[in-house]
């Protein structure tokens, strides 16, 4: 692959060209049009661009890794990954369809989540190997303090970085209609409400079918082998002492090791 200038009307174009034997003869195929050269020098990006060029066509980018392990991107990235000129990626971020940033330099990066956006609400395909956001994961907080659900709704989130939804409620009675409809992954029950306490919830809600694959993790600011024990008992998977870690409810729910697994792949 090398880099072409091609003249029309008034303008110098540059391209992206690759070389191709067909038929006993050497053609020679437009891979993108990357936009008016006197544009892409302005930009100041000429250099940065030729030499990611140089490595992509040594295959020596990875861009899996690229699209995956939360990066930015140059808006030349984008205008391959994508197969439109970078003139268009440059339309989006000046309309405000396409969130970027300027660096100190004057140049343009993009977020991945943020192309990862665009194309979700453009409903525009995603290239090979970049993954579609995954579906958010469903917290629900059952405690009559409200003050642990939003301490736990803020931690969760900070550490999250996005893909965890926690809700809650201060009623074990009101707990087991939500969660029935709303049907999270995890449960985060406190042992002693006032009205219906934490065994009698934890034991309802192993009784709904439904909820089967329900992972349920009691609570409690005073821990004990014999509370511990019955709780296990009603059908929770763990029992844990406040403050809760928002770092266990990652693990638990295999969100540290989906990460792993993306960033190693």
């Amino acid at each position: 692959m090398f880099f072409r200038r091609k003249q029309s009307g008034k303008h110098t174009y540059l391209q992206l060209v690759e070389n191709q034997w067909k038929g006993g003869k050497s053609q020679q195929r437009v891979i993108t049009t990357v936009g008016r050269l006197d544009k892409v020098v302005e930009s100041g990006e000429l250099e940065s661009l030729i030499s990611s060029a140089t490595k992509f066509c040594k295959n020596s980018i990875n861009y899996y890794e690229l699209l995956n392990d939360g990066l930015y991107l140059t808006s030349h990235q984008v205008s391959w990954l994508l197969q439109v000129s970078p003139s268009t990626v440059v339309g989006w971020i000046n309309s405000q369809k396409l969130d970027a940033f300027r660096t100190p330099g004057g140049h343009r990066r993009i977020r991945v989540e943020d192309l990862r956006t665009f194309l979700e609400q453009n409903r525009m395909p995603f290239p090979s190997g970049f993954a579609a956001s995954p579906a958010p994961y469903r917290v629900f907080v059952v405690d009559d303090d409200p003050i642990v659900i939003k301490t736990i709704q803020r931690s969760a989130a900070r550490i999250a970085g996005g893909p965890l939804e926690v809700e809650g409620c201060e009623d074990g009675i009101k707990a087991l209609v939500l969660i029935g409809a709303r049907r999270p992954d995890l449960v985060l029950l406190d042992i002693y409400m006032e009205g219906l306490d934490g065994f009698e919830v934890c034991r309802r809600l192993r009784q709904i079918p439904s909820l089967e694959g329900l992972k349920i993790v009691a609570m409690t600011a005073h821990p004990s082998t014999q509370d511990r024990a019955r709780i296990l008992e009603h059908g929770a998977i763990d029992y844990w002492v406040k403050p809760v870690v928002a770092q266990r409810i990652l693990d638990l729910l295999g969100e540290t090791q989906r990460r792993s697994a993306t960033q190693s792949a």
